[in-house]
């Protein structure tokens, strides 16, 4: 009976352990235009293999890295993102020359693959801008929007 209760537990603990795991996303809330700018989703397979790393703008797909497929990494055109190809790894993004239609909700996917095919999302808002004596201006709606949604956020947080 105790030989059962030790491999029990072996079994929870190695199915615990071999689980997809985001360790954190790293994009900026406000960031000026013109520049680039490094996204960075970071994460644990433990265990498990990588099917694909997807990267959206606002519900799009723009970007795919998937290790076993020809050509590995992949770019999809969207209105505002310019993807830094020989920048970007399976962890990073650089998007270069952002502008104010870079503005939106970015959102990393990281899936494993069979057998387990976990898959772990995280996302945030970004909000690209002018700065000018020390400020952000935005002129587009969308960046307006962005700013009204973070004064929202921020305020029913409080």
């Amino acid at each position: 009976m105790r030989c059962l209760d030790v491999c029990l537990l072996q079994l929870v603990f190695i199915n615990v352990s071999s689980c997809l795991r985001l360790k954190y996303l790293k994009i900026p809330r406000i960031f000026p235009s013109g520049l680039d700018v490094v996204l960075t989703c970071d994460f644990d397979l433990e265990g498990e293999t990588l099917y694909a790393i997807k990267w959206f703008h606002d519900g799009q797909e723009f970007y795919r890295y998937s290790p076993e497929e020809e050509p590995r990494s992949m770019f999809f055109p969207a209105r505002g993102i310019k993807v830094d190809m020989r920048r970007t790894t399976n962890t990073t993004v650089v998007l270069k020359d952002t502008e104010l239609w870079t503005t939106g909700m970015f959102r990393c996917e990281v899936l494993a693959d069979a057998p387990s095919f976990h898959t772990v999302t995280a996302e945030a808002f970004m909000i690209i801008g002018e700065f000018y004596n020390g400020g952000c201006q935005c002129y587009n709606t969308p960046c307006v929007l962005a700013i009204s949604i973070l004064l929202i956020t921020f305020y029913r947080s409080q």
